[in-house]
């Protein structure tokens, strides 16, 4: 992709955070960068050159900012099938999501947090187990009233 296609791919991104409420902390190199490896971090599907690369938010949204630390590249198909899901849930409901790429994931986020591999892991099962408290929580609330 052309340096413009990819510049205009990124505003476009940066404007439909901001119609959706979220503060765009990815700046545009941090957007290049993250585009820049050839292979789908869920699958290891590899794309072609000049194939859009999509990027895929890690923790969803709703519980995840949009920073580089919070992306990884997908394809297509994985970014459909993960949807709203956290990275551990998916990792287990996926079988072409295999050991050897999550431990790659897991390694480069921790370098991107500066944390090892095994601290990466238990951070995002704490997240995913206070989320799930706090999902429960609000069912508890809701059924209460």
């Amino acid at each position: 992709m052309s340096e413009t296609l990819e510049r205009r791919a990124w505003r476009f991104i940066q404007t439909r955070m901001r119609r959706n409420g979220v503060f765009d902390l990815l700046s545009y190199d941090d957007y290049l960068l993250k585009r820049s490896k050839p292979t789908c971090s869920y699958c290891g599907y590899q794309f072609a050159p000049g194939e859009a690369v999509m990027l895929d938010h890690i923790q969803p949204l709703g519980r995840g900012e949009h920073v580089a630390s919070n992306l990884t590249r997908a394809c297509k198909s994985c970014n459909s099938r993960k949807a709203r899901q956290d990275v551990l849930t998916f990792y287990d409901a996926t079988p072409t999501f295999t050991p050897q790429l999550f431990g790659a994931m897991l390694a480069e986020l921790a370098i991107e947090y500066g944390v090892s591999a095994p601290d990466m892991l238990e951070m995002l099962e704490r997240e995913q187990a206070a989320w799930q408290r706090e999902r429960t929580d609000n069912r508890d609330d809701k059924e209460a009233t």
